[in-house]
Parts: C-alpha cells; structure tokens; sequence
C-alpha cells in the first residue's frame, strides 16, 4: 500500500512538472508568435519613409511588400498626378498618360521586377495595376 501511495506522489508531481513546462513553452511560443507577426506587420504597412529609401532596382522588395496596404489605405483612383508624387515621390518612368513606380524584383534573381503603374487622365489617376516586365 505504501508502494502505491509513493508511485501516485511521483505521478502528480511528474504531472505537475509536465503542465508547468507545457504552460511555460506555450508562453514562449505566443510570445515568438506575436513578435515576429508584428516585425511583419510592420514592414508591410505603408510608409513614405520607407518606400523612398529602398535602393532602386536592388534584391530589396519593401515596396512590393508595401504594396498591398498602399491600395487598400490610399485610394489611387482619383488622386492628382502632384498628389500621388506627394505621396510616393517622383515616378520612375513615365509617358503620355501612365506613371510607374518601381515595386521591386519579381524573383531572387533580379532580371525581371514589378512596377506600380498608374494609368491617368487629365491629371487624374483612373486606374492602378501591378505589372511585371
């Protein structure tokens, strides 16, 4: 009788050391999760700062990753041409009616990159589309 008291003591705190080290390794997994989900979020919002001090043309896709939450925050469609420079800086390219940004390289390559490319009339932007070259 006394044996199986002693073996159920060593099953509770075995069970106990078990569940405080579950809890424990829980804490650092959330805790992980949520830096590194915020480290992420964070590159992705937009920002002026960041979007004009990517290295044209270089392996970095800031902007690409930017990209997403510069559409959904900024309604494109109906900006001026002067506001949308205001908002992104100058264009890398543009012709008659179209301004394109570079957004970055399309694979760790860096032959081929996507472009914002704004679509104008009379100054006004009447639609946006990423484009690959």
């Amino acid at each position: 009788m006394d044996n199986i008291f002693r073996i159920t003591l060593i099953k509770k705190k075995w069970l106990k050391l078990i569940g405080a080290g579950c809890l424990l390794l829980a804490i650092i997994i959330i805790s992980l999760e949520a830096f590194f989900v915020y480290k992420f979020y964070h590159k992705r919002q937009f920002s002026f700062e960041r979007w004009n001090s990517v290295e044209l043309y270089s392996m970095d896709n800031s902007r690409d990753i930017m990209y997403d939450a510069l559409v959904h925050e900024y309604d494109l469609v109906g900006m001026k041409e002067d506001e949308v420079i205001r908002l992104l800086g100058e264009p890398q390219d543009t012709d008659d009616n179209s301004l394109l940004f570079w957004l970055g390289p399309r694979s760790n390559y860096g032959v081929d990159y996507y472009w914002l490319k704004l679509t104008c009339e009379n100054d006004v932007v009447v639609r946006y589309e990423k484009i690959s070259d």
